[in-house]
């Protein structure tokens, strides 16, 4: 696979976020230490997608639309500040319960009604899990501004039992298999990131430090 956190990726990072400057031989070594293909396998074990089949969520019916009713930056924040966190990565059960606690103490929350085109059968969508933990409900295309419905050319949608094999607003496929798994791949790739990153930051400090002490000799 591909290393999906570059040498100039590290370099900008540490510079723009850490004032830490690399050349590029530090930026090689630090990622030669790092093994991207066993860090993104080690995630990808951990994230799960479906095709929603129209039973309620957490309670919730969604077929009768949604509505978020927090602001989801504070939840994002939140989300963002536990995966920077170093021990969030000390071991598989403190990831696991940190990742728990999260997900128990932002259900995903549901209004009625809004949606309307998933309530009249418009387009499919799918739901994304992290340690069995449901952390998305995606009713269109994630990729597309706009409301862009999510298609599949055999599978009933859950509601209306119709299938939806064009989008209403476009006229083109946009399979929801492929679209679902393109976004479980950015899911686990975020979440190795920021483990990666970790790590990184670690070993760039300790260059930076040599450097200095060096210098101040």
């Amino acid at each position: 696979m591909v290393n999906f956190v570059t040498s100039d990726n590290i370099r900008a990072v540490m510079n723009r976020q850490n004032n830490i400057y690399l050349t590029q031989s530090d930026a090689d070594y630090i990622l030669s230490q790092i093994n991207q293909d066993e860090i993104y396998n080690k995630h990808k074990d951990r994230v799960k997608v479906e095709i929603w089949d129209g039973r309620p969520i957490n309670g919730v019916d969604v077929s009768k639309g949604r509505k978020m009713k927090r602001d989801p930056k504070p939840i994002l924040h939140e989300l963002l500040k536990i995966l920077s966190d170093e021990e969030t990565y000390k071991d598989y059960e403190t990831f696991k319960k940190r990742m728990k606690e999260f997900a128990q103490n932002n259900p995903l929350e549901i209004d009625d009604p809004s949606d309307q085109f998933i309530k009249s059968g418009q387009g499919h969508a799918y739901l994304i899990y992290i340690d069995g933990n449901l952390v998305g409900f995606q009713p269109h295309h994630p990729g597309i501004q706009g409301w862009h419905a999510l298609t599949h050319k055999t599978k009933p949608h859950p509601i209306t039992g119709q299938i939806v094999d064009k989008c209403p607003t476009c006229g083109q496929e946009h399979d929801i298999e492929q679209i679902m798994n393109d976004h479980k791949d950015e899911v686990i790739k975020n979440l190795a990131s920021s483990e990666i990153m970790t790590k990184v930051l670690y070993m760039a400090q300790e260059i930076y430090d040599k450097r200095m002490e060096t210098l101040g000799k």
